[in-house]
């Protein structure tokens, strides 16, 4: 094999390598990740159907791998949800999103203003819960 092809092939070869470590690296990255959020407890908020329940609308991805059976479709997705909005901003999208966009149909998780005849004697979830769950939402970047 001449010099040309020889170079031409060890390059091509370093690319394929340098390729597949870091998608070794993203794969790691991603199941850390997912490891970590799932251990949180917001996580735990956000899938349970007494709390928060945000799957019953929105779909969530950790990672291309972790669909989760049960996800919604109906509102949009929270995967990339930290890049978008900072802490403040998406600690107001729970407590009440209505302040954010007056026509949403997302309930108000963390405040009874303006709701006639609550069928609970306090909001959903507390100012820490509500806390739990923007510590997740901040980390899906």
């Amino acid at each position: 094999m001449n010099n040309k092809k020889y170079f031409f092939f060890h390059r091509l070869a370093m690319l394929v390598f340098v390729s597949f470590l870091s998608s070794v690296n993203v794969s790691a990255q991603q199941m850390e990740l997912e490891q970590k959020v799932t251990a949180m407890p917001g996580w735990k908020i956000m899938q349970d159907g007494r709390q928060g329940n945000c799957i019953t609308c929105h779909t969530i991805y950790l990672s291309e791998k972790s669909i989760k059976e049960k996800q919604g479709n109906f509102a949009p997705p929270l995967s990339k949800v930290g890049a978008k909005y900072s802490p403040d901003q998406l600690r107001q999208w729970v407590t009440d999103a209505r302040r954010m966009n007056p026509e949403t149909l997302m309930p108000p998780y963390g405040s009874q203003t303006n709701i006639n005849n609550p069928n609970i004697p306090k909001p959903i979830l507390d100012s820490q819960q509500i806390n739990d769950v923007v510590e997740v939402l901040v980390m899906l970047k």
